[in-house]
């Protein structure tokens, strides 16, 4: 065997030693365990991509090949391990076009933790040390003849062959028993099984905690690129499948007909930003004068909440803000709205820039006449990226609660109470009441955040007023339907966990992810009033608000177009969280059925019901991701 023959097996073997280290550096630093459950799913993976290497011409370039594997492999685990500390989530390559966004989200924290590159970058030096050593005392033996070239060709391209092979038979042995065990299943028993898990890849932390990052990794990539094929069948599955859809009414259907709508996106709004005394106008929004959603759990990144309340639904993979751009959306709010009611004039409002997550040109592909963001607002300089939500509400009140006798559905997305929660040079006079006041006086970190927290509460609170100052000078309020909504969590610092007393490492307590949101709706309120009614108690999420208005407004619509279910509807809903989990407020789940978290009140009973949720939105949301995917609609308008 040459020389070069045996330096390639060399730095395959040193690939897959590598490889397979980074990874178990990678699952106990994310506290994984110890390996992936089918972790030679992960090696077969591993494997094909040796296959691939072997090929490459020369060693040099081989070991160079592998490098930008490996160093790859550290790049994403190092994002992995900030990501799921920061915002619970695991990267997927449609984040890279939110790359940008995500830099300057970060702006003016500390909240990236570098330290591990200590241990990632100590594995990769190593790697090179032994090639560095390989390289310098390797035989000096040189192939001069073509006899020589063809051998050391002939060596690679069988061992090429016999790797591939192997780990074709690793991934199909793997892949057969995934199948075998849901021989016989129902559809609700294949939607939950680790088979349609892998095929989907619909849920990162968990695929990678099955499979490895090898396999979400590669697979995930190609069925993103892949992410506009169509074909026949699916449109028909897609036929079938909606023709089972049965508009479906109730006591409160059409009460709200003919209001305006305006719906409210609250960044990082957690109950204990409403305070009596300091946020009077949430306070009384909250617990007087609205309609609270008790039970509203969300567990989902700004963009996915935002368009998941006027979509009902969103895509498994890619991002709505940046992929699908080719896909038409009847079945969107704005547009329903737009067709099936009054409502005439669509705006949607964020005072930051409408580049950010691509808003300006997304928005008014939803549905939306146009995007008005921080570039046509009179905003103050606040010496930081996130700008006033009462500057914005206020210079901007007019154009959001237009008085020309048009209805209108506005949508806002608020931005004062983003992380971090460092102290703002613009909260200066705000910090200076508090300690006129003797408001948290101690300066820990945990006094400093909430400081910087409720100060952003205040400035929101001051813009709540505006909204609702104007549409009583307006005369409007009795014929507005406004919904408010928390996005997610304060999860900068883990604060949101520090100030409700959790575990930061433990995601499986469903409680969690219960945050504010709130219906003000003087018909409604009148209507369920009668009924005994005062607030909203069942399980809901962002998916829900979109069926849920058009419900109030008595406007038909199948309610398999949409994962969430008008909250008056006898249809259970639960969150299949894009980040990770399928849990409703009594229990916790990766997969719908192994339960990690369980109330301690809930009944055999309130389990059968869940398993029945889960399995009647996975179905939902199998579907509606088929439909994205192929853009169903844009098909059918061909068509007609």
């Amino acid at each position: 065997m040459t020389s070069v023959a045996k330096r390639k097996i060399i730095y395959l073997f040193l690939f897959f030693i590598f490889a397979i280290g980074i990874e178990l550096t990678n699952f106990a630093l994310l506290n994984f365990g110890l390996f992936p459950k089918y972790a030679m799913m992960n090696i077969a993976f591993i494997l094909y991509l040796g296959a691939g290497l072997l090929l490459v011409p020369t060693p040099e370039l081989q070991f160079l090949g592998s490098s930008i594997i490996l160093l790859l492999q550290i790049v994403i685990a190092v994002v992995n391990i900030n990501l799921i500390t920061i915002t619970g989530e695991i990267f997927f390559w449609d984040m890279l076009a939110l790359a940008k966004d995500g830099v300057q989200a970060i702006e003016g924290t500390s909240i990236l933790d570098l330290s591990t590159l200590w241990i990632y970058g100590g594995i990769f030096i190593l790697f090179q040390i032994i090639h560095f050593l390989i390289f310098r005392f390797r035989n000096k033996e040189v192939v001069k003849n073509k006899r020589n070239r063809l051998h050391s060709w002939v060596v690679a391209s069988v061992l090429s062959l016999v790797l591939f092979i192997t780990g074709f038979v690793l991934n199909n042995a793997i892949y057969q028993d995934l199948s075998t065990q849901i021989e016989g299943s129902t559809e609700d028993e294949i939607l939950l099984s680790e088979a349609f898990l892998y095929e989907t890849m619909f849920q990162p932390e968990t695929t990678i905690k099955t499979f490895g990052t090898y396999p979400f990794y590669m697979k995930g990539l190609s069925y993103y690129l892949g992410i506009d094929t169509s074909s026949d069948a699916s449109r028909e599955i897609i036929d079938e499948y909606l023709a089972e859809g049965v508009y479906e009414t109730n006591q409160f259907t059409g009460v709200s007909a003919g209001n305006n709508v305006i719906m409210v996106l609250l960044e990082s709004f957690e109950y204990f930003g409403i305070d009596e005394a300091l946020t009077p106008n949430l306070y009384k929004l909250f617990y007087v004068d609205g309609i609270p959603l008790t039970n509203f759990h969300a567990k989902v990144k700004t963009d996915v909440a935002e368009a998941s309340s006027f979509f009902g639904s969103y895509p498994s993979t890619g991002s709505l803000f940046r992929n699908y751009q080719q896909n038409v959306y009847p079945t969107s709010l704005p547009n329903m709205l737009s067709d099936y009611s009054n409502v005439s004039i669509l705006k949607s409002f964020h005072n930051n820039k409408g580049s950010f997550y691509n808003r300006n040109h997304a928005h008014p592909h939803f549905g939306f006449d146009e995007h008005i963001d921080s570039s046509q607002m009179e905003l103050s300089d606040t010496g930081f990226w996130i700008n006033s939500d009462y500057e914005m509400v206020f210079d901007q009140a007019e154009n959001m609660i237009p008085d020309t006798g048009d209805s209108f559905f506005t949508f806002i997305t608020t931005f004062t109470m983003h992380g971090g929660y460092e102290l703002r040079s613009v909260f200066e006079t705000t910090y200076a009441y508090f300690d006129s006041i003797g408001y948290m006086p101690l300066d820990n970190y945990h006094d400093r955040y909430l400081r910087t927290y409720m100060a952003s509460a205040m400035d929101l609170d001051s813009a709540v007023g505006v909204l609702f100052e104007r549409l009583e000078a307006t005369n409007q309020l009795e014929n507005t339907t406004l919904i408010f909504f928390a996005d997610h969590t304060a999860y900068y610092y883990a604060f949101s966990e520090l100030m409700r007393g959790i575990d930061p490492n433990d995601n499986t307590y469903s409680d969690q992810y219960r945050l504010p949101a709130v219906i003000y709706d003087t018909k409604l309120k009148t209507a369920m009033a009668l009924q005994g009614i005062d607030s909203i108690d069942k399980f809901t999420s962002v998916n829900d608000f979109t069926p849920t208005i058009l419900n109030l407004f008595g406007i038909e619509f199948n309610p398999l177009w949409y994962v969430g279910n008008d909250v008056f509807s006898p249809h259970e809903s639960v969150i299949v969280s894009r980040q990770s989990g399928i849990f409703n407020h009594l229990f916790y789940t990766t997969d719908g059925k192994t339960v990690l978290y369980q109330d301690p009140n809930a009944t055999i009973e309130d389990i059968t019901k869940f398993q029945q949720a889960v399995s009647y939105t996975m179905r939902k949301q199998q579907h509606l991701n088929l439909i994205y995917r192929i853009n169903y609609f844009k098909a059918n308008d061909a068509d007609d």
